[in-house]
């Protein structure tokens, strides 16, 4: 029998020092938009976090009916259109950002993987996708890519070919955004498998596991497939009397996100890790 994975805890992500500076900036370029406009009184200046808690809460649903233009605070700004088929889904608002914006969307990404497997010039990668997730594999090879891998995107047709071009290309990392593979069948070469939102447990290999919701971005991550670190660098993370997660992005600047509730359901915050009950979406 196989010896179990020994699966460390991430380290934390504190809060920035000068979180409701921060928040304050965001209220304010929310504020410019025409939808967070329309629902934020004359006076959105946060001075304590109390101020800030007192300000609406936008459940994703409700976002995601708006259109992309009234959700931009700095449209001169936005310098990619990223979400599901590149903002072509007409169920879903759009996700735009500026090189800042994408620089730490690109980070966030990097430091998980790299918290698990030393990733490095040379280092192969595969993003192992379906067809309908391929835009957003795109995104995440280019990620790795940009940390100095080498990274490749397979579709996943099902059948032995999968795995044939698996052992061949003798991969590092596997992220996974297809049906569930066979441990067994994998390569050897394989240290990592990444993740989303539990679309797999692995038993044998080693596993990163990201909290992602697609128009919030990466938000947290799990090495035990149970409790998440969130990154409470990045977002400020509440909790809803329903018991949702309510998520802020601190760096947002072009499309401000304040106090989205998202569909997912989270544990009592403020501890090592958070327990997160998923909604049926994969990725939302």
């Amino acid at each position: 029998m196989d010896a179990p994975v020994e699966r460390s805890v991430p380290v934390s992500y504190e809060s920035p020092e000068n979180l409701v500076e921060l928040l304050n900036g965001i209220a304010a370029l929310a504020a410019r938009t025409r939808f967070f406009g329309s629902i934020l009184s004359a006076d959105a200046r946060v001075r304590t976090l109390d101020d800030f808690r007192s300000l609406p809460v936008t459940p994703l649903s409700d976002y995601r009916r708006q259109r992309l233009a009234d959700v931009l605070a700095q449209p001169e700004r936005v310098d990619a259109i990223l979400g599901r088929y590149r903002g072509h889904d007409p169920c879903s608002v759009a996700v735009a950002e500026g090189t800042d914006e994408g620089a730490e969307r690109f980070d966030i990404f990097t430091d998980a993987v790299k918290g698990s497997v030393e990733l490095g010039p040379g280092s192969t990668c595969v993003v192992l996708t379906s067809p309908g997730k391929r835009y957003f594999a795109a995104e995440i090879a280019t990620i790795l890519i940009r940390s100095g891998a080498v990274a490749h995107v397979f579709l996943d047709r099902g059948g032995p070919g999968t795995y044939e071009t698996l052992r061949l290309v003798r991969p590092r990392v596997l992220v996974l955004l297809t049906r569930p593979v066979d441990e067994a069948r994998l390569p050897p070469s394989v240290e990592l498998c990444v993740t989303f939102r539990r679309s797999q447990r692995m038993d044998r290999l080693p596993q990163l596991d990201l909290f992602v919701v697609d128009e919030l971005g990466f938000l947290g991550q799990s090495q035990d497939g149970e409790g998440y670190v969130l990154n409470g660098d990045s977002y400020y993370f509440e909790r809803s009397e329903r018991g949702r997660l309510i998520v802020t992005s601190l760096f947002n600047r072009v499309q401000p996100l304040l106090r989205i509730e998202t569909q997912d359901t989270v544990g009592p915050l403020g501890g090592e890790t958070v327990e997160v009950g998923h909604s049926s979406s994969p990725m939302c």
